[in-house]
């Protein structure tokens, strides 16, 4: 008999956290925390060969460029790879996990995940914290079955897509993409539909920015391609911030001596053996 027994979650709404939050509300006198405002644009196609998704570098830290060359394309298989939108050790924490569980999968099985067996588990992953991981992912891949692209939100919600774009810029990448896409595409139309949506985003986007990854997805295998396009936009240092000696004066001047006297010595040898 086991020595604990599963209780088994009661129907219905749960309450047990009202009288916290209340007390929370309390001690911080009515200034409640903003949330963190991050900048992302991703995008992916399908084409008929595979899929292609794009991604901005630019990590930002509320106003403060946190990092110029994020990865926000992350591997989770041979054949999956992964777009992240959202906080940035979130995106790469759950595609990490992800990432471990699907090549055990493949030690054991001797082959390659399918794409929605990778969807199945963030989905459950991400339902099981109810938002907390603030992960918004697009999953693009090809297996037996085809090419496939899956839009995948912080709850756990999921939506087969032909076409996507994610992020803070994803207005700007949406009207490229519904615009110039087409059926059956082939590559290089579809890679440059995807830079040129992501481009929009950099440019419509403040929290978006700097260069443009690519990460061609096929049976043949991946092309990914960092940095596809780097950025037209490079900030020159107009003058130099150097200043000559004196040219803040001195008000005031106190130097102290101090006498020092040796009271011990020791030397001690290192053993090398």
């Amino acid at each position: 008999m086991l020595p604990t027994v599963l209780k088994t979650p009661e129907p219905g709404f749960c309450f047990e956290n009202t009288l916290r939050n209340a007390t929370l509300d309390g001690l911080v006198k009515g200034e409640k925390q903003k949330p963190l405002k991050t900048g992302t644009t991703i995008a992916g196609v399908v084409f008929k060969d595979g899929v292609v998704l794009g991604a901005d570098t630019r990590a930002t830290s509320s106003e403060v460029i946190a990092d110029k060359m994020c990865a926000k394309i992350h591997y989770l298989a041979p054949n999956i790879y992964c777009c992240g939108a959202g906080t940035a050790a979130d995106t790469q924490k759950i595609t990490d996990l992800i990432c471990s569980n699907l090549t055990i999968f493949s030690m054991n099985s001797g082959r390659n995940p399918r794409a929605i067996m990778a969807v199945t588990i963030l989905q459950d992953t991400l339902f099981r914290y109810h938002g907390q991981i603030g992960a918004n992912l697009l999953l693009g891949g090809v297996d037996c079955t085809g090419g496939h692209l899956y839009d995948i939100g912080p709850y756990g919600d999921m939506d087969k897509v032909p076409f996507l774009a994610m992020g803070s810029g994803n207005l700007a990448a949406m009207g490229i993409l519904e615009d110039g896409f087409k059926t059956d595409m082939d590559e290089e139309s579809a890679k440059h539909l995807v830079r040129d949506a992501i481009h929009a985003g950099v440019m419509n986007d403040l929290g978006s920015g700097h260069n443009i990854d690519l990460c061609v997805i096929t049976r043949k295998g991946v092309d990914y391609l960092r940095p596809y396009q780097e950025s037209e936009y490079i900030g020159k240092r107009e003058g130099r911030y150097k200043y000559k000696p004196g040219t803040t004066a001195v008000l005031t001047e106190h130097v102290q001596h101090f006498e020092l006297e040796l009271v011990k010595e020791s030397v001690q040898t290192m053993e090398t053996s």
